[in-house]
């Protein structure tokens, strides 16, 4: 896929294709350490976010009155929160604060008009709820900020072909949004010339952006266009204090559009584009110096555990047994090899609050057994016998 056909199916489907698949079952309880989910099938059930004592999903089977379902590892006990209706789409949410778990949701309304909900799961009292509406654009993906607020990444088109996104804050106690970015505007008929946000994250006081800034160029061997992509980070007002070079890693982080973004304690930082280029590295002299990149190679899709509340995630290369820990005191990677029985392989992860994390595993290129694992055991454990 070349950057600019990732461009057209990223402003599309955005925020469709980072739902992925889940599973549901019970918890086998023996031998003890038996950590396995489920009876090996995989059900049509969303991940909207793994807890310490269970995860969150939702079911698309009826899109006209989608339910919301949380379910408990300890007993094998599934609720269900509430439901959205008229449901289209939704994006990526990091954002749970006070307990309180936020997510966008785009719907249709009765006049069939496309709009953006914000939704609330209070995880203490397990109540589900509206928090506000918007018309005017897309929400793509959102995390939390200082405890407060919710970063947004936002979306509109003004009808003569420019595309234009910003961030916003969103005040989870006045309920308003405050404060935003510089906009970033791009063509929509080269669907690439101009500036964009290919994926954010918040780290302490700080937001940082990735910015793909690409100029239109037909001298220019390879998709024709003149990539200038760094990283900006703002502060609480959006002032922007400091700007990172992709050092060794622009040329892999370039080549496709930029989405998955994560900065960790004692300036390490986590970079994945649309397919599969990545890099965990160090920011120092405002360049990111690699520890780990991969620039191409089939064999090295790293991604990071997703949709984890907790620090730091977990990195796992996607259909082997390799898995890579982050100490962030020594700004190292560790690289642990699963003990996976032959034709099985890890497809996805997500972490909890509890220092466990799920493990999706495929066999033969099929999603087919689920893990729930406490971190230090990862080691241990014979997986897919």
């Amino acid at each position: 896929m070349t950057r600019n056909k990732a461009i057209v199916f990223i402003i599309t489907t955005l925020t469709l294709c980072i739902i992925l698949l889940s599973i549901v079952g019970c918890v086998k309880s023996e031998p003890e350490n038996n950590y396995l989910l489920g009876d090996g099938k995989s059900m049509p059930l969303y991940t909207l976010c793994l807890l310490d004592d269970g995860y969150i999903y939702f079911d698309l089977r009826d899109k006209s009155d989608v339910p919301y379902y949380r379910y408990y590892f300890e007993d094998d006990r599934t609720i269900e929160l509430g439901r959205v209706p008229r449901y289209m789409l939704s994006g990526n949410s990091e954002a749970l604060i006070d307990n309180i778990y936020y997510f966008f949701v785009g719907v249709f309304n009765e006049n069939q008009e496309f709009m953006n909900v914000l939704y609330a799961i209070n995880l203490e009292e397990n109540t589900f709820y509206p928090v506000m509406t918007d018309t005017e654009h897309v929400f793509i993906e959102s995390c939390s900020y200082k405890n407060r607020y919710i970063v947004a990444l936002l979306g509109s088109s003004d009808g003569n072909n420019v595309y234009t996104s910003y961030l916003s804050l969103f005040d989870t106690q006045t309920k308003q949004f405050i404060n935003k970015s510089e906009a970033f505007s791009f063509d929509e008929i080269t669907r690439a010339d101009g500036r964009s946000v290919g994926g954010f994250c918040t780290f302490k006081d700080y937001i940082y952006v990735f910015v793909n800034d690409t100029l239109l160029d037909d001298s220019v061997d390879g998709d024709g266009f003149i990539h200038n992509d760094v990283i900006h980070v703002y502060d609480f007002d959006f002032n922007l204090v400091q700007v990172i070079g992709l050092g060794e890693a622009h040329d892999a982080l370039t080549k496709y559009w930029s989405v998955k973004m994560k900065v960790l304690d004692n300036n390490l930082i986590y970079v994945r584009n649309f397919s599969r280029y990545s890099v965990i590295g160090i920011i120092e002299d405002d360049l990111i110096k690699p520890l780990l990149l991969n620039d191409g190679d089939d064999r090295m899709d790293i991604d990071m555990s997703d949709y984890g509340l907790n620090e730091p995630p977990i990195l796992f290369a996607r259909y082997t047994n390799n898995i890579f820990t982050i100490d962030t005191k020594t700004q190292s990677v560790n690289k642990i090899e699963l003990d996976i029985k032959d034709g099985f392989h890890i497809i996805y992860m997500m972490t909890s609050d509890e220092n466990s994390v799920l493990i999706l595993m495929g066999e033969n290129g099929y999603e087919s057994i689920t893990y729930y694992v406490p971190n230090e055991k990862l080691s241990e454990l014979e997986f897919g016998y």
